[in-house]
């Protein structure tokens, strides 16, 4: 098998190091990391920074799963 392939929810629950090297391969990868801050509503979209920073609407405490 080629590349590495695991639980990440079990990895990162788990984890007490810093950084954690678990598998090194070819530099041309692309890593994408997504972020959605806990503080908006579910399928909140905003298109410009100008229309989130006029926006009042905030997290209800209701999540989607």
């Amino acid at each position: 098998m080629i590349g590495y392939v695991a639980d990440i929810e079990d990895l990162t629950c788990t984890n007490s190091d810093f950084r954690p090297v678990l598998y090194t391969g070819n530099k041309r990868g692309q890593l994408y990391t997504l972020y959605g801050p806990p503080n908006h509503p579910d399928r909140l979209d905003q298109r410009t920074k100008a229309e989130a920073v006029a926006s009042n609407q905030h997290f209800d405490g209701k999540t989607t799963e």
